[in-house]
Protein backbone atom coordinates (compact mmCIF):
# COMPACT_ATOMS: atom_id res chain seq x y z
CA UNK A 1 0.00 0.00 0.00
CA UNK A 2 1.10 3.34 -0.43
CA UNK A 3 0.66 6.05 2.03
CA UNK A 4 -0.54 9.31 1.58
CA UNK A 5 -0.70 12.19 3.37
CA UNK A 6 -3.16 15.55 3.05
CA UNK A 7 -2.54 18.89 4.03
CA UNK A 8 -5.31 21.49 3.14
CA UNK A 9 -6.48 24.40 5.26
CA UNK A 10 -9.71 24.32 4.14
CA UNK A 11 -11.49 21.31 6.39
CA UNK A 12 -14.12 20.71 3.44
CA UNK A 13 -11.57 20.12 0.98
CA UNK A 14 -10.09 17.68 3.68
CA UNK A 15 -12.46 15.70 5.07
CA UNK A 16 -13.62 15.28 1.01
CA UNK A 17 -9.55 14.11 0.17
CA UNK A 18 -9.66 11.75 2.42
CA UNK A 19 -12.60 10.33 2.00
CA UNK A 20 -12.04 10.03 -1.79
CA UNK A 21 -8.71 8.90 -2.11
CA UNK A 22 -9.35 5.35 -1.08
CA UNK A 23 -12.09 5.15 -3.83
CA UNK A 24 -9.53 5.78 -6.35
CA UNK A 25 -7.19 3.30 -6.30
CA UNK A 26 -6.88 0.45 -4.35
CA UNK A 27 -3.37 0.21 -3.31
CA UNK A 28 -3.27 3.67 -1.26
CA UNK A 29 -4.57 4.46 2.32
CA UNK A 30 -4.75 7.91 3.44
CA UNK A 31 -2.95 7.73 6.71
CA UNK A 32 -3.33 11.33 8.20
CA UNK A 33 -4.61 14.96 7.28
CA UNK A 34 -3.24 18.05 8.16
CA UNK A 35 -4.58 21.54 8.21
CA UNK A 36 -0.99 22.98 7.77
CA UNK A 37 2.45 22.00 6.97
CA UNK A 38 4.28 22.39 10.08
CA UNK A 39 4.23 18.97 11.58
CA UNK A 40 3.96 17.09 8.13
CA UNK A 41 7.85 16.43 7.46
CA UNK A 42 7.94 14.89 10.89
CA UNK A 43 5.14 12.46 9.93
CA UNK A 44 6.87 12.04 6.84
CA UNK A 45 9.61 10.50 8.17
CA UNK A 46 7.54 8.46 11.29
CA UNK A 47 5.59 7.28 8.68
CA UNK A 48 7.80 6.56 5.81
CA UNK A 49 5.07 8.54 3.53
CA UNK A 50 5.40 7.70 0.19
CA UNK A 51 3.06 10.58 -1.37
CA UNK A 52 1.71 14.04 0.24
CA UNK A 53 -1.38 16.02 -1.51
CA UNK A 54 -1.11 19.26 -0.31
CA UNK A 55 -2.50 22.84 -1.07
CA UNK A 56 0.03 25.64 -2.33
CA UNK A 57 -1.12 28.20 0.00
CA UNK A 58 -1.55 27.89 3.78
CA UNK A 59 -1.02 29.67 6.96
CA UNK A 60 1.97 29.02 8.31
CA UNK A 61 3.44 26.57 6.49
CA UNK A 62 2.22 26.11 2.89
CA UNK A 63 2.57 23.48 0.25
CA UNK A 64 6.15 25.13 -1.34
CA UNK A 65 7.71 25.24 2.10
CA UNK A 66 6.96 22.23 2.59
CA UNK A 67 8.73 20.44 -0.51
CA UNK A 68 11.59 22.60 0.27
CA UNK A 69 11.90 21.36 3.95
CA UNK A 70 11.57 17.59 2.23
CA UNK A 71 14.49 17.93 -0.16
CA UNK A 72 16.63 19.64 2.20
CA UNK A 73 16.52 16.48 4.37
CA UNK A 74 16.79 14.25 0.64
CA UNK A 75 13.02 12.70 1.27
CA UNK A 76 11.57 10.64 -1.66
CA UNK A 77 8.04 11.20 -0.77
CA UNK A 78 6.26 12.76 -3.82
CA UNK A 79 4.52 15.52 -3.70
CA UNK A 80 0.86 16.39 -5.19
CA UNK A 81 -0.31 20.52 -5.62
CA UNK A 82 -3.47 22.37 -5.02
CA UNK A 83 -4.07 25.34 -6.19
CA UNK A 84 -6.60 27.86 -7.44
CA UNK A 85 -6.88 29.49 -10.87
CA UNK A 86 -5.43 32.61 -9.57
CA UNK A 87 -2.26 30.61 -8.27
CA UNK A 88 -1.82 28.96 -12.17
CA UNK A 89 1.99 30.35 -12.49
CA UNK A 90 2.69 30.01 -9.10
CA UNK A 91 1.93 26.35 -9.26
CA UNK A 92 3.43 25.54 -12.68
CA UNK A 93 6.84 26.91 -11.48
CA UNK A 94 6.46 24.97 -8.63
CA UNK A 95 6.89 21.61 -11.05
CA UNK A 96 11.02 22.79 -10.78
CA UNK A 97 11.19 22.02 -7.11
CA UNK A 98 10.25 18.35 -7.92
CA UNK A 99 6.05 18.53 -7.10
CA UNK A 100 4.51 15.55 -9.41
CA UNK A 101 2.20 17.23 -10.64
CA UNK A 102 -0.51 19.82 -9.63
CA UNK A 103 -4.47 20.05 -9.65
CA UNK A 104 -6.64 23.19 -10.03
CA UNK A 105 -9.51 23.59 -7.89
CA UNK A 106 -12.24 22.46 -8.09
CA UNK A 107 -10.76 19.11 -7.59
CA UNK A 108 -11.87 16.66 -10.31
CA UNK A 109 -11.73 12.99 -9.61
CA UNK A 110 -10.60 12.30 -12.49
CA UNK A 111 -7.71 14.52 -12.07
CA UNK A 112 -6.63 13.31 -8.85
CA UNK A 113 -6.56 10.07 -9.98
CA UNK A 114 -4.53 10.74 -12.93
CA UNK A 115 -2.19 12.45 -10.31
CA UNK A 116 -1.73 9.99 -7.71
CA UNK A 117 -0.65 7.35 -10.68
CA UNK A 118 1.92 9.36 -11.91
CA UNK A 119 3.43 9.72 -8.25
CA UNK A 120 2.95 5.98 -7.82
CA UNK A 121 4.59 5.08 -11.20
CA UNK A 122 7.66 7.20 -10.28
CA UNK A 123 7.85 5.31 -7.24
CA UNK A 124 8.17 2.31 -8.91
CA UNK A 125 10.47 3.47 -11.01
CA UNK A 126 13.25 4.11 -7.93
CA UNK A 127 12.64 1.15 -6.24
CA UNK A 128 14.39 -0.96 -8.71
CA UNK A 129 17.02 -3.89 -8.08
CA UNK A 130 21.00 -4.34 -9.68
CA UNK A 131 20.37 -7.48 -10.81
CA UNK A 132 17.53 -6.14 -13.25
CA UNK A 133 18.47 -4.18 -16.21
CA UNK A 134 14.67 -3.88 -17.10
CA UNK A 135 14.42 -1.20 -13.68
CA UNK A 136 18.02 -0.08 -14.20
CA UNK A 137 16.76 1.41 -17.79
CA UNK A 138 13.66 2.81 -15.98
CA UNK A 139 15.80 4.47 -13.43
CA UNK A 140 17.80 6.44 -16.41
CA UNK A 141 14.37 7.09 -18.20
CA UNK A 142 13.51 8.69 -14.53
CA UNK A 143 16.92 10.64 -14.16
CA UNK A 144 16.63 11.61 -18.03
CA UNK A 145 12.95 12.70 -17.18
CA UNK A 146 14.00 14.58 -13.94
CA UNK A 147 16.87 16.38 -16.22
CA UNK A 148 14.36 17.25 -19.06
CA UNK A 149 11.04 18.61 -16.58
CA UNK A 150 12.81 20.03 -13.43
CA UNK A 151 16.81 20.66 -14.99
CA UNK A 152 17.90 18.03 -12.32
CA UNK A 153 21.55 17.62 -14.00
CA UNK A 154 22.84 15.91 -10.82
CA UNK A 155 21.76 12.42 -11.69
CA UNK A 156 23.60 12.64 -14.87
CA UNK A 157 26.79 11.39 -14.06
CA UNK A 158 25.04 8.00 -12.50
CA UNK A 159 24.18 6.73 -16.09
CA UNK A 160 27.18 5.47 -17.67
CA UNK A 161 28.04 3.69 -14.68
CA UNK A 162 24.71 1.80 -14.81
CA UNK A 163 25.08 1.51 -18.42
CA UNK A 164 28.68 0.13 -18.53
CA UNK A 165 27.69 -2.28 -15.33
CA UNK A 166 24.99 -4.31 -17.10
CA UNK A 167 26.50 -3.92 -20.86
CA UNK A 168 24.01 -1.25 -21.99
CA UNK A 169 26.24 0.62 -24.38
CA UNK A 170 25.98 3.51 -27.01
CA UNK A 171 28.02 5.20 -29.20
CA UNK A 172 26.49 8.50 -30.31
CA UNK A 173 23.66 10.53 -28.73
CA UNK A 174 21.61 13.36 -30.45
CA UNK A 175 19.20 15.24 -28.47
CA UNK A 176 16.36 17.31 -30.32
CA UNK A 177 13.83 19.85 -29.47
CA UNK A 178 10.19 19.44 -31.09
CA UNK A 179 7.76 22.41 -30.15
CA UNK A 180 3.79 22.29 -31.31
CA UNK A 181 1.99 24.40 -33.39
CA UNK A 182 -1.40 23.22 -32.55
CA UNK A 183 -3.62 23.16 -29.38
CA UNK A 184 -4.65 19.50 -30.28
CA UNK A 185 -1.38 17.99 -30.58
CA UNK A 186 0.26 16.04 -27.47
CA UNK A 187 2.62 14.20 -26.76
CA UNK A 188 1.65 10.79 -28.39
CA UNK A 189 0.79 12.81 -31.64
CA UNK A 190 4.37 13.63 -31.64
CA UNK A 191 5.41 10.25 -31.03
CA UNK A 192 3.45 8.47 -32.85
CA UNK A 193 5.25 10.45 -36.30
CA UNK A 194 8.47 9.93 -34.74
CA UNK A 195 7.88 6.19 -34.01
CA UNK A 196 6.11 5.85 -37.78
CA UNK A 197 9.28 7.55 -39.34
CA UNK A 198 11.97 5.80 -37.01
CA UNK A 199 10.70 2.23 -36.57
CA UNK A 200 13.00 0.29 -39.35
CA UNK A 201 16.12 1.68 -37.32
CA UNK A 202 14.68 1.08 -34.11
CA UNK A 203 15.43 -2.80 -34.55
CA UNK A 204 18.87 -1.88 -35.60
CA UNK A 205 20.61 0.68 -33.71
CA UNK A 206 18.61 3.49 -32.64
CA UNK A 207 17.15 3.67 -28.94
CA UNK A 208 14.26 5.98 -28.94
CA UNK A 209 13.20 7.94 -25.26
CA UNK A 210 10.60 10.80 -25.81
CA UNK A 211 9.82 13.55 -22.80
CA UNK A 212 6.92 16.51 -22.78
CA UNK A 213 7.99 19.80 -21.01
CA UNK A 214 4.73 21.72 -20.73
CA UNK A 215 4.22 22.29 -24.81
CA UNK A 216 7.38 21.78 -25.88
CA UNK A 217 8.74 17.84 -26.59
CA UNK A 218 12.03 16.73 -26.24
CA UNK A 219 13.24 13.54 -27.26
CA UNK A 220 16.74 11.65 -26.81
CA UNK A 221 18.38 9.08 -29.15
CA UNK A 222 20.64 6.76 -28.31
CA UNK A 223 22.17 5.27 -31.12
CA UNK A 224 24.69 2.30 -31.87
CA UNK A 225 26.96 2.28 -35.02
CA UNK A 226 27.27 5.29 -37.15
CA UNK A 227 25.67 8.35 -37.29
CA UNK A 228 26.19 9.17 -41.60
CA UNK A 229 23.35 7.52 -42.95
CA UNK A 230 20.40 8.61 -40.44
CA UNK A 231 20.89 12.19 -41.70
CA UNK A 232 18.54 11.11 -44.32
CA UNK A 233 15.82 10.15 -41.82
CA UNK A 234 16.13 13.36 -39.65
CA UNK A 235 15.32 15.31 -42.59
CA UNK A 236 12.52 13.51 -43.48
CA UNK A 237 11.25 13.97 -40.06
CA UNK A 238 11.49 17.62 -40.36
CA UNK A 239 9.71 17.87 -43.24
CA UNK A 240 6.86 15.16 -41.69
CA UNK A 241 6.69 17.52 -38.48
CA UNK A 242 7.27 21.30 -40.50
CA UNK A 243 4.88 20.25 -43.86
CA UNK A 244 2.84 17.51 -42.78
CA UNK A 245 -0.14 17.87 -45.44
CA UNK A 246 0.71 21.39 -46.51
CA UNK A 247 0.48 22.55 -42.53
CA UNK A 248 3.48 24.10 -40.23
CA UNK A 249 2.52 21.64 -37.46
CA UNK A 250 5.46 21.98 -35.11
CA UNK A 251 9.10 23.51 -35.03
CA UNK A 252 11.90 20.96 -34.91
CA UNK A 253 15.41 21.44 -33.93
CA UNK A 254 18.47 18.95 -33.34
CA UNK A 255 21.35 19.67 -31.69
CA UNK A 256 24.94 17.69 -33.07
CA UNK A 257 26.12 14.19 -32.21
CA UNK A 258 27.98 13.90 -28.99
CA UNK A 259 29.32 11.09 -26.71
CA UNK A 260 28.93 12.32 -23.10
CA UNK A 261 25.83 12.26 -21.06
CA UNK A 262 26.94 14.99 -19.29
CA UNK A 263 26.99 16.89 -22.34
CA UNK A 264 23.38 17.14 -22.57
CA UNK A 265 22.87 20.36 -20.31
CA UNK A 266 24.58 22.37 -23.03
CA UNK A 267 22.85 20.97 -26.06
CA UNK A 268 19.63 21.27 -24.95
CA UNK A 269 20.21 25.03 -23.81
CA UNK A 270 21.93 25.35 -27.19
CA UNK A 271 18.70 23.81 -29.23
CA UNK A 272 16.39 26.07 -26.94
CA UNK A 273 18.02 29.09 -27.81
CA UNK A 274 18.33 28.90 -31.58
CA UNK A 275 14.13 27.29 -31.49
CA UNK A 276 13.75 30.70 -29.09
CA UNK A 277 15.14 32.76 -31.86
CA UNK A 278 13.07 31.38 -34.20
CA UNK A 279 10.33 31.99 -32.79
CA UNK A 280 10.83 35.29 -31.22
CA UNK A 281 9.53 37.45 -34.18
CA UNK A 282 5.95 35.27 -34.18
CA UNK A 283 5.63 35.19 -30.26
CA UNK A 284 5.71 38.64 -30.10
CA UNK A 285 3.08 39.08 -32.38
CA UNK A 286 0.72 36.97 -30.75
CA UNK A 287 1.45 38.36 -27.52
CA UNK A 288 0.47 41.66 -28.73
CA UNK A 289 -2.55 40.10 -30.63
CA UNK A 290 -4.06 38.33 -27.48
CA UNK A 291 -3.42 41.26 -25.07
CA UNK A 292 -5.60 43.43 -27.62
CA UNK A 293 -7.70 40.15 -27.90
CA UNK A 294 -7.87 39.96 -23.98
CA UNK A 295 -8.41 43.62 -23.64
CA UNK A 296 -11.62 44.09 -26.06
CA UNK A 297 -13.44 41.00 -24.09
CA UNK A 298 -12.31 42.04 -20.07
CA UNK A 299 -13.77 45.20 -21.23
CA UNK A 300 -17.04 44.41 -22.73
CA UNK A 301 -17.79 41.78 -19.59
CA UNK A 302 -17.14 45.00 -16.99
CA UNK A 303 -19.75 47.02 -18.63
CA UNK A 304 -21.88 43.62 -19.48
CA UNK A 305 -22.26 44.05 -22.83
CA UNK A 306 -23.76 40.92 -24.39
CA UNK A 307 -23.82 42.55 -27.84
CA UNK A 308 -20.47 43.89 -28.74
CA UNK A 309 -18.80 40.48 -26.89
CA UNK A 310 -20.91 38.42 -29.08
CA UNK A 311 -19.83 40.89 -32.33
CA UNK A 312 -16.34 40.65 -30.94
CA UNK A 313 -15.75 36.85 -30.69
CA UNK A 314 -17.76 35.91 -34.30
CA UNK A 315 -15.25 38.32 -35.44
CA UNK A 316 -11.95 36.44 -33.91
CA UNK A 317 -13.48 33.01 -35.00
CA UNK A 318 -13.30 33.37 -38.69
CA UNK A 319 -9.31 34.98 -37.78
CA UNK A 320 -7.02 32.88 -38.89
CA UNK A 321 -5.33 33.36 -35.54
CA UNK A 322 -3.41 29.56 -35.60
CA UNK A 323 -1.52 30.50 -38.22
CA UNK A 324 0.67 33.35 -36.15
CA UNK A 325 -0.98 32.87 -32.42
CA UNK A 326 1.27 31.27 -30.03
CA UNK A 327 -0.50 28.21 -28.13
CA UNK A 328 0.62 28.83 -24.95
CA UNK A 329 0.25 32.22 -25.23
CA UNK A 330 -3.01 32.17 -25.64
CA UNK A 331 -3.97 29.40 -22.76
CA UNK A 332 -2.78 31.55 -21.04
CA UNK A 333 -4.79 34.38 -21.88
CA UNK A 334 -8.19 32.55 -21.20
CA UNK A 335 -6.79 31.36 -18.17
CA UNK A 336 -6.45 35.51 -17.26
CA UNK A 337 -9.64 35.94 -19.04
CA UNK A 338 -11.54 33.60 -16.63
CA UNK A 339 -9.63 35.35 -13.93
CA UNK A 340 -11.47 38.49 -14.55
CA UNK A 341 -14.80 37.18 -14.79
CA UNK A 342 -14.64 35.12 -11.84
CA UNK A 343 -13.79 38.54 -10.31
CA UNK A 344 -16.92 40.09 -11.47
CA UNK A 345 -18.77 37.49 -9.95
CA UNK A 346 -16.93 37.52 -6.16
CA UNK A 347 -18.53 40.62 -6.24
CA UNK A 348 -22.11 39.24 -5.84
CA UNK A 349 -23.80 38.19 -2.86
CA UNK A 350 -25.35 35.37 -4.10
CA UNK A 351 -24.70 31.76 -3.78
CA UNK A 352 -25.64 30.72 -7.09
CA UNK A 353 -22.78 32.23 -8.20
CA UNK A 354 -20.68 29.40 -7.69
CA UNK A 355 -22.05 27.26 -10.65
CA UNK A 356 -20.53 29.97 -12.92
CA UNK A 357 -16.96 30.29 -10.93
CA UNK A 358 -17.10 26.31 -10.82
CA UNK A 359 -17.24 25.86 -14.80
CA UNK A 360 -15.11 28.77 -15.15
CA UNK A 361 -12.61 26.67 -13.46
CA UNK A 362 -13.84 23.74 -15.09
CA UNK A 363 -12.61 24.94 -18.59
CA UNK A 364 -9.47 25.97 -17.51
CA UNK A 365 -8.96 22.39 -16.27
CA UNK A 366 -10.39 21.07 -19.76
CA UNK A 367 -9.18 23.15 -22.41
CA UNK A 368 -6.57 20.65 -23.62
CA UNK A 369 -10.09 19.44 -24.79
CA UNK A 370 -10.60 21.87 -27.21
CA UNK A 371 -9.69 21.03 -30.25
CA UNK A 372 -8.97 24.35 -32.33
CA UNK A 373 -9.80 28.27 -31.38
CA UNK A 374 -12.96 28.17 -32.42
CA UNK A 375 -14.32 25.60 -30.56
CA UNK A 376 -12.91 27.63 -28.06
CA UNK A 377 -14.64 31.27 -28.45
CA UNK A 378 -17.65 28.95 -28.34
CA UNK A 379 -17.55 28.51 -25.13
CA UNK A 380 -16.39 31.70 -24.23
CA UNK A 381 -19.06 33.31 -26.17
CA UNK A 382 -21.78 30.64 -24.69
CA UNK A 383 -20.23 31.05 -20.97
CA UNK A 384 -19.66 34.82 -20.81
CA UNK A 385 -23.07 35.47 -22.38
CA UNK A 386 -24.70 33.70 -19.57
CA UNK A 387 -22.17 35.09 -16.70
CA UNK A 388 -23.16 38.73 -17.81
CA UNK A 389 -26.87 37.80 -17.57
CA UNK A 390 -26.98 36.56 -14.36
CA UNK A 391 -24.44 40.06 -13.59
CA UNK A 392 -27.42 41.90 -14.82
CA UNK A 393 -29.83 40.60 -12.57
CA UNK A 394 -27.66 41.37 -9.68
CA UNK A 395 -26.35 44.70 -10.23
CA UNK A 396 -25.21 46.71 -7.53
CA UNK A 397 -26.26 50.30 -7.76
CA UNK A 398 -22.32 52.14 -7.62
CA UNK A 399 -20.81 54.41 -9.55
CA UNK A 400 -19.00 51.35 -11.59
CA UNK A 401 -23.00 49.91 -12.27
CA UNK A 402 -23.98 53.61 -13.36
CA UNK A 403 -21.46 53.86 -15.45
CA UNK A 404 -22.26 50.49 -17.51
CA UNK A 405 -25.78 51.89 -17.22
CA UNK A 406 -25.22 55.08 -19.21
CA UNK A 407 -22.71 53.24 -21.62
CA UNK A 408 -25.24 51.16 -22.61
CA UNK A 409 -27.80 54.22 -23.18
CA UNK A 410 -25.57 55.88 -24.82
CA UNK A 411 -25.99 53.43 -28.13
CA UNK A 412 -29.53 53.22 -27.63
CA UNK A 413 -30.17 57.17 -26.84
CA UNK A 414 -27.50 58.82 -28.53
CA UNK A 415 -30.07 61.05 -30.06
CA UNK A 416 -31.08 62.86 -27.00
CA UNK A 417 -29.84 65.32 -24.66
CA UNK A 418 -26.76 63.57 -23.06
CA UNK A 419 -24.55 65.23 -21.30
CA UNK A 420 -22.67 65.53 -17.53
CA UNK A 421 -25.10 67.52 -16.13
CA UNK A 422 -28.28 65.31 -17.36
CA UNK A 423 -26.24 62.48 -16.00
CA UNK A 424 -25.16 63.73 -12.90
CA UNK A 425 -28.90 65.06 -11.98
CA UNK A 426 -30.67 61.61 -12.91
CA UNK A 427 -28.08 59.70 -11.12
CA UNK A 428 -27.34 62.27 -8.15
CA UNK A 429 -23.29 61.80 -8.63
CA UNK A 430 -20.61 64.66 -8.94
CA UNK A 431 -20.13 65.19 -12.61
CA UNK A 432 -16.44 65.02 -12.57
CA UNK A 433 -16.52 62.21 -10.25
CA UNK A 434 -18.38 60.07 -13.08
CA UNK A 435 -16.08 61.48 -15.71
CA UNK A 436 -12.95 60.19 -14.05
CA UNK A 437 -14.67 57.05 -13.49
CA UNK A 438 -16.16 56.66 -17.37
CA UNK A 439 -12.38 57.30 -18.63
CA UNK A 440 -10.95 54.16 -16.32
CA UNK A 441 -13.71 51.93 -17.39
CA UNK A 442 -14.30 52.62 -20.44
CA UNK A 443 -10.75 53.62 -22.13
CA UNK A 444 -12.65 57.32 -23.31
CA UNK A 445 -13.67 59.96 -21.77
CA UNK A 446 -17.70 60.47 -21.84
CA UNK A 447 -17.70 63.25 -24.39
CA UNK A 448 -15.73 61.91 -26.75
CA UNK A 449 -17.38 58.87 -26.80
CA UNK A 450 -20.55 60.22 -26.74
CA UNK A 451 -19.82 62.03 -29.59
CA UNK A 452 -17.90 58.92 -31.46
CA UNK A 453 -21.49 57.21 -31.28
CA UNK A 454 -23.14 59.89 -32.68
CA UNK A 455 -20.79 60.15 -35.79
CA UNK A 456 -21.13 56.45 -36.31
CA UNK A 457 -25.06 56.67 -36.24
CA UNK A 458 -25.07 59.78 -38.96
CA UNK A 459 -22.76 57.77 -41.25
CA UNK A 460 -25.75 55.24 -41.64
CA UNK A 461 -28.23 58.05 -42.02
CA UNK A 462 -25.71 59.62 -44.73
CA UNK A 463 -25.75 56.48 -46.77
CA UNK A 464 -28.70 54.95 -46.06
CA UNK A 465 -31.19 58.11 -46.59
CA UNK A 466 -32.23 60.92 -48.13
CA UNK A 467 -32.55 63.52 -44.89
CA UNK A 468 -30.99 66.52 -45.03
CA UNK A 469 -27.71 67.38 -43.38
CA UNK A 470 -29.42 69.50 -40.69
CA UNK A 471 -32.39 66.61 -39.64
CA UNK A 472 -29.39 64.15 -39.38
CA UNK A 473 -27.80 66.28 -37.36
CA UNK A 474 -30.40 66.55 -34.65
CA UNK A 475 -31.42 63.29 -34.96
CA UNK A 476 -28.43 61.99 -33.55
CA UNK A 477 -28.47 65.07 -30.89
CA UNK A 478 -26.45 67.86 -32.59
CA UNK A 479 -28.21 70.72 -31.80
CA UNK A 480 -25.96 73.00 -34.49
CA UNK A 481 -25.46 71.70 -38.09
CA UNK A 482 -22.68 73.89 -38.61
CA UNK A 483 -20.50 72.09 -35.91
CA UNK A 484 -22.16 68.74 -36.39
CA UNK A 485 -20.10 69.12 -39.79
CA UNK A 486 -17.51 70.36 -38.05
CA UNK A 487 -17.33 67.28 -35.76
CA UNK A 488 -17.68 64.89 -38.63
CA UNK A 489 -14.82 66.22 -40.30
CA UNK A 490 -12.63 66.22 -37.58
CA UNK A 491 -13.41 62.47 -37.73
CA UNK A 492 -13.41 61.32 -41.31
CA UNK A 493 -11.61 63.96 -43.00
CA UNK A 494 -14.32 64.73 -44.93
CA UNK A 495 -17.36 66.93 -44.72
CA UNK A 496 -20.76 65.09 -44.66
CA UNK A 497 -21.95 65.71 -47.56
CA UNK A 498 -18.86 64.65 -49.47
CA UNK A 499 -19.29 61.46 -47.43
CA UNK A 500 -22.81 61.29 -48.89
CA UNK A 501 -21.46 61.56 -52.28
CA UNK A 502 -18.68 58.37 -51.76
CA UNK A 503 -20.96 56.12 -50.90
Amino acid sequence: MYKVLVVDDEQWIRKWLVKMIPTLLDNVEVINAYDNGETVIDEIQKYNIDIVISDIRMPIVGGLELIKRANEKNLKTKFILISGYDEFEYARSALKMGVVDYILKPIEKIELQKALNKAIGLIENERFSDSNTELVQSAIYKILYSFINDGDESDLKKINPLLNKFNISYDYIRIGLIQSNKINQDEFFIKDILLNKMKDKLIKDLKILIFSDSLNYYYIIFHIGETADLEILFNNLKRELENKDGKDIAKIIFSPWFKEVESLPFYLNDIKDNLVNINLLSSNTSKAKLEEIKSQLTKYISLHDQYSIKEYIEFLKDENLDSYVNVEDFRLMLFNLISDVISELNEVNDDTKKSYINEGYDFCIKIYNYSNFKAMFEWISNYTQRVIDFLIQHEIFDVTQIVKQVYKQIKVDYGKDLNLSVIAEKYKINSSYFSKKFKELIGENFVDYLTKIRVEASKDLLTKTEKPIKDIAQEVGFKDSKYFSKVFAQHLGISPSLYRTMR
